[in-house]
């Protein structure tokens, strides 16, 4: 999907599956400010850049904010490539507002919690804007939903500009899609299972227990 030369097009439209994002990132000036304000963020603290090194080639480059060396996108880890249709997808829709549809699957996919809240911060700055796009995420993202959370309980974010829609599996096969809104702390009304993330909550707890009877805060 990527290599390190970027040949530039004459369309600034992101393809579904966002094979063309780094064509759409440099042939779009307020696309790549967006974009690289995200990477250059307190979370990130990189530098994206994308110069021409021969004629109409470009390569992308994603540094370290205090380091000399120029880091090609490609060397970055596989997180920092694979969030970058969605920056640019989030870029667009910014542009096009109401009526444009933003649907991603996994956004958070391969990204270290961290980036995971950045980018929480990033989808709630773009749903809380003026004119705002439809954005519909598919996560299993416990940090990226509790950004969110954390995004409507600090004003970053109107409760009602957000919903989630829990789905479970019966028995029978049958998915079933249960709605849940969220109040102005970020807390859910109601609909919530009540299982939901026990597993990781109860392995915090084990652990805790056993810190408290190994001394280990004394």
């Amino acid at each position: 999907m990527w290599s390190t030369s970027i040949a530039p097009s004459n369309e600034s439209r992101s393809e579904a599956d966002g094979g063309n994002a780094a064509e759409v990132l440099i042939t779009d000036e307020r696309v790549f400010t967006e974009v690289a304000g995200w990477y250059a963020g307190p979370d990130i603290e990189r530098r994206l850049e994308a110069p021409e090194f021969v004629s109409r080639q470009h390569r992308l480059l994603l540094s370290p904010q205090t380091s000399a060396p120029r880091i090609d996108l490609l060397d970055t880890g596989e997180g920092m490539i694979q969030v970058l249709p969605v920056l640019v997808a989030c870029a667009l829709a910014r542009e096009r507002g109401n009526g444009a549809i933003l649907a991603i699957e996994e956004p958070e996919s391969h990204l270290h919690g961290n980036a995971q809240q950045a980018l929480a911060v990033h989808l709630c700055d773009l749903a809380a804007g003026n004119d705002p796009p439809t954005i519909i995420a598919e996560t299993h993202s416990r940090i990226l939903l509790l950004g969110i959370q954390l995004a409507i309980a600090e004003d970053r974010l109107p409760p009602e500009r957000f919903c989630a829609y829990w789905i479970d599996q019966e028995l029978s096969g049958e998915s079933i899609a249960t709605k849940v809104e969220f109040d102005r702390h970020g807390s859910p009304k109601g609909g919530w299972p009540g299982a939901a993330f026990a597993e990781d909550q109860a392995l915090a707890r084990r652990l805790l227990d056993k810190q408290l009877q190994g001394g280990a805060f004394n």
